[in-house]
């Protein structure tokens, strides 16, 4: 009786365990749609006619603010506010991601307080932390959206209702794979994206 308990047992946990299997594969497959859906997203919106360099909408993020025969740079967050909302219409990004973005912009408005205005004849200058694509943080974002297609799902973790995910885009101008980390959120049966860096080991 004790071997027939317990060969049951073996069969229940086995049968548990093999049920997990393609529902993990399941949720794995949308956490890969939900990242390669918002590059390609992302990608049509830097390819579009008339894009600006920071916002991806019609109005300039960075606000010049002339002062007699100075001008000393500012941060438009009514302009943020417009760049966040049509990042959202994406519908890849999560709240935690659009509020870091916010917090990232406010952060740089704060600095600008304290620089000291300059002539105007020096002209506009590059604006530390905008002068790289803030979604990516990088400065050569063509090399992630352009080569994603052929990107490599090293590693996908799910617990619960969060994902960490190890993603690398194949060589192009570099000569070595572009090793990024997203972190995403399930939220009403859709993944999110949280947060999108890079790693080196």
């Amino acid at each position: 009786m004790k071997k027939v308990t317990l060969l049951l047992m073996i069969v229940l946990i086995f049968n548990v365990c093999m049920g997990q299997i393609p529902r993990a594969s399941a949720e794995q497959e949308k956490i890969k749609k939900t990242i390669n859906g918002f590059l390609s997203w992302y990608k049509q919106q830097q390819e579009k006619p008339n894009k600006t360099t920071h916002t991806l909408t019609d109005r300039n993020i960075i606000a010049w603010e002339e002062i007699d025969t100075l001008m000393k740079p500012n941060i438009d967050m009514v302009a943020v506010e417009d760049y966040l909302t049509y990042l959202k219409t994406s519908r890849y990004l999560s709240e935690t991601f659009i509020n870091n973005l916010r917090q990232y912009h406010q952060k740089i408005k704060d600095g600008l307080k304290g620089v000291t205005p300059s002539p105007k004849s020096n002209g506009i200058y590059a604006i530390p932390g905008l002068n790289l694509d803030i979604v990516f943080g990088s400065f050569e974002p063509e090399a992630i959206y352009d080569y994603y297609k052929s990107g490599i799902f090293k590693r996908i973790s799910i617990v619960e209702y969060k994902a960490i995910v190890q993603l690398y885009i194949p060589p192009s101008s570099y000569n070595t794979y572009i090793k990024m980390l997203f972190t995403l959120t399930k939220e009403n049966e859709n993944w999110l994206i949280d947060y999108i860096g890079y790693y080196d080991n």
